[in-house]
């Protein structure tokens, strides 16, 4: 993963859009991020975590109203007022190389206050376009595959979180040494220690009975000391077994969500919506019966019904034309049989030329 830029909307002291490019080249691989206390450079690296995994973010697991809380104080305020924005957003871009090949992400998670209750959205595109390829629900599980948190942890961080580290007591004995080592930190006890020995052999009068006193003392603390580290061995052991535990349920809630955990979530309130769509349908479908029974039908076919209306044209006036023949051909044959007759010229004084005509 190779981070190219983040922006933030409205989260913490960044008021409106604030976009930072952590594009590098090779010849100029560094970025360096520095700035006065309360200037908001914890709350950029911490909104790159937050964009990436929403409520897992935390170290420890939370409720969904601890995080909305969490949330509300991170929605920026406007200077002088009590008046929080009504969103706000955190984008993240990054290019992923994997198989040999890049593809640029864009990771965006924005929330809007709606009456006190916040609404979350997580969007991600894959090279310009949605990521279609994968359900909705499943994204979360996607980042989270592509970039493990846990290893996510070990990189975005700034300084002051190396001397939480350092001054922490509680925290794993081993990566508190090497910090304080690499900071020089050591020598800075063991100078403490030189200076009180060289005290004591400076010291008059009483200096035996101070240094008894001194001694037992020290063989006390050596002792607590003991006590402590084994305390603090113990602790870590019961944490690093709460860290493997939460991993584990990460794992097979990852797990379940790939095999269909989230549309399992959801398969009570879907059936409910089945239920009162199946109730509603039911006292609907008597009055589309009785549509149906009527003329709704052929509203459907208008094209045909003016088709059929000219060809009931058409016919009707095939018959009358049929009819009219029929009539014209009988009152002919009655005028020939007429014509005929010896009756009909017999009060007739014509020429046998006249008569034919």
């Amino acid at each position: 993963m190779l981070l190219q830029k983040v922006i933030l909307k409205n989260v913490g002291v960044y008021r409106e859009k604030n976009e930072f490019d952590f594009s590098t080249t090779p010849e100029q691989p560094i970025i360096l991020c520095g700035g006065t206390n309360g200037s908001g450079k914890t709350t950029l690296f911490e909104s790159i975590m937050l964009c990436l995994y929403g409520i897992s973010f935390f170290e420890k697991k939370i409720s969904k109203k601890e995080y909305e809380r969490f949330l509300e104080i991170k929605i920026h305020r406007y200077l002088g007022t009590p008046v929080s924005a009504d969103t706000a957003s955190i984008t993240v871009e990054f290019q992923f190389f994997h198989g040999g090949r890049v593809d640029n992400y864009s990771v965006e998670r924005w929330w809007k206050n709606e009456d006190g209750k916040i609404i979350e959205e997580l969007a991600i595109q894959k090279n310009g376009k949605a990521l279609d390829s994968i359900e909705k629900e499943q994204w979360q599980s996607f980042i989270e595959e592509i970039i493990p948190r846990g290893i996510a942890r070990l990189f975005f961080f700034d300084g002051e979180k190396i001397v939480r580290i350092a001054e922490d007591g509680t925290e794993n004995i081993e990566i508190k040494s090497a910090f304080e080592t690499l900071l020089g930190l050591d020598l800075v006890e063991q100078l403490r220690a030189d200076l009180s020995v060289n005290l004591l052999r400076n010291m008059k009068g009483d200096a035996k009975q101070v240094q008894e006193t001194l001694d037992s003392l020290a063989k006390e603390k050596e002792k607590a000391d003991d006590n402590i580290g084994y305390f603090r061995e113990k602790q870590v052991k019961i944490n690093t077994e709460i860290d493997e535990i939460e991993a584990r349920i990460r794992n097979l809630e990852s797990k379940i969500s790939k095999i269909g955990g989230g549309y399992a979530s959801q398969r009570d309130r879907l059936n409910e919506q089945k239920a009162f769509l199946e109730i509603k349908f039911a006292a609907v479908k008597p009055k589309i019966i009785e549509l149906c029974a009527g003329n709704l039908p052929f509203c459907l076919i208008p094209k045909q019904l003016e088709f059929v209306k000219k060809q009931l044209y058409e016919d009707e006036d095939s018959l009358k034309n049929q009819f009219e023949k029929e009539i014209l051909e009988k009152n002919l044959d009655d005028v020939n049989i007429e014509l005929k007759s010896k009756e009909f010229w017999s009060d007739l004084e014509i020429s046998s030329s006249a008569k034919d005509k």
